[in-house]
């Protein structure tokens, strides 16, 4: 039942609707990780890697995670996707999009600044988009 529930995604961001089911490495990894975020405390913050290689679909497996925090802990939980590169972000971004989960035009959830950024993360979202450098912002000792 948690297949059907939590990893199957409807992705349209190619053009056409393809219907995405997580693979054993994305259904153990997301159900691990979602076990460190509910032992967070116990485990004094410190939640682990979920590690991936090239084309093992990062993409789906923080999709696939997200809605499941959101889905089983509730909550007001905001994910912040940060990448270092605007291909990546983009690509990313559609995943999120193409499955329903995020709509940049009609709620805004891109960070176009650093200033942008921390708006959006005031704003308490779901989701955040936004590349590492928009945090480059000069910070003073004191």
């Amino acid at each position: 039942m948690d297949l059907l529930e939590n990893f199957i995604a409807f992705d349209d961001s190619s053009g056409e609707t393809k219907k995405i089911v997580a693979r054993n490495h994305q259904f153990l990894g997301v159900n691990r990780a979602l076990e460190a975020v509910v032992e967070r405390r116990e485990r004094k913050g410190k939640l682990g890697v979920f590690w991936h290689t090239q084309g093992s679909g990062k993409s789906y497996s923080m999709l696939f995670f997200t809605r499941k925090v959101h889905r089983k802990l509730g909550g007001n939980f905001t994910f912040l996707i940060l990448t270092d590169r605007d291909d990546l972000d983009t690509q990313i971004y559609k995943s999120f999009a193409g499955c329903g989960v995020v709509d940049n035009d009609r709620d805004p959830c891109r960070a176009s600044s650093g200033q942008h950024l921390c708006n959006l993360l005031g704003q308490h979202k779901k989701y955040v988009f936004s590349l590492i450098q928009k945090f480059n912002v000069e910070v003073k000792p004191e």
